[in-house]
């Protein structure tokens, strides 16, 4: 197995590598992941594999997928390309995750959220200089909130 590293960076905490992995693959933060894909919807990845195709097994599917993270044996699943009519004519695509490789990008996002935080409001806050000082607050109140 690789050895834990830690991500070099300007970050007061650097990110030990192992340890969020770990983190990310624990079937409680699957299951907080799962719920917020639940709850998002949205439609089939490239699988074809809807959120309530997942829902019929969805205990059993996050404890494979732990197992299969962990035992590195987990690939990405195919995205599906869908292309969106724009007002102005022509088309914008879309590309769509499988609800597994949501589910997986929700939790890693959810463990690695707290040490970009201060980075991503500080980095607003300069973006937002320009900006009245009501949209400035604005802004990083919702970044705060997710």
């Amino acid at each position: 197995m690789a050895q834990s590293r830690r991500t070099k960076g300007p970050r007061r905490v650097l990110v030990d590598d192992k340890k969020a992995f770990d983190a990310a693959c624990r079937r409680s933060a699957l299951r907080a992941a799962w719920a917020k894909v639940w709850q998002n919807a949205g439609a089939a990845g490239g699988d074809r594999m809807t959120v309530y195709d997942f829902s019929a097994r969805a205990e059993a599917r996050i404890g494979t997928l732990a197992n299969d993270l962990r035992e590195g044996l987990y690939h990405p699943r195919p995205m599906r390309h869908v292309d969106i009519p724009k007002r102005s004519g022509g088309f914008r695509r879309l590309t769509i995750s499988s609800v597994v490789d949501r589910i997986i990008q929700t939790s890693v996002a959810t463990v690695l959220m707290p040490f970009f935080e201060e980075e991503v409001a500080i980095a607003a806050k300069n973006t937002c200089k320009k900006c009245s000082g009501r949209k400035s607050s604005a802004f990083s109140t919702a970044l705060s909130n997710g």
